[in-house]
């Protein structure tokens, strides 16, 4: 048995980019958005922004939201506003990903998984086939 001596280790390789998933439930957070993409510029891999849940914001609030969000795209990141109701960016979202490793990161309740599902309809079903597989192969050890 081998024990390294390092500090950190690698859990993904050869991402092309990383989806920074922020919503506006629980809460809009900046300050998370900003961390999130020091992080990717410390490993340069490019980020896309993914601001969730859009369809739970009045017309004045989704304005405030641009608004706040809108320094990340002065800057130069790309930012996809969506929703998993609604379908509103799911399109866009899916063309960025489409042929490329990618990484989706954010806290809990911003809708990783419901976004993931949303592109991949087939994933959640695939994951409870494997579930339940394992469950039979548990039982027969």
């Amino acid at each position: 048995e081998t024990v390294s001596t390092q500090s950190t280790w690698a859990i993904a390789a050869n991402i092309d980019q990383i989806i920074v998933v922020n919503a506006i439930v629980p809460q809009l957070s900046a300050h998370i958005i900003d961390r999130y993409l020091v992080a990717c510029e410390d490993v340069d891999i490019p980020p896309v922004i993914v601001i969730n849940k859009m369809e739970l914001l009045s017309d004045e609030d989704r304005e405030w939201v641009k608004e706040v969000v809108e320094i990340y795209e002065e800057i130069g990141y790309k930012v996809i506003y969506m929703s998993c109701v609604t379908q509103e960016g799911v399109a866009e979202l899916s063309t960025l990903l489409k042929d490329k490793i990618s990484v989706f990161v954010g806290q809990s309740g911003v809708g990783k998984s419901s976004i993931i599902n949303q592109l991949l309809p087939d994933a959640e079903e695939q994951k409870k086939k494997k579930k339940k597989k394992k469950k039979l192969w548990d039982q027969r050890r």
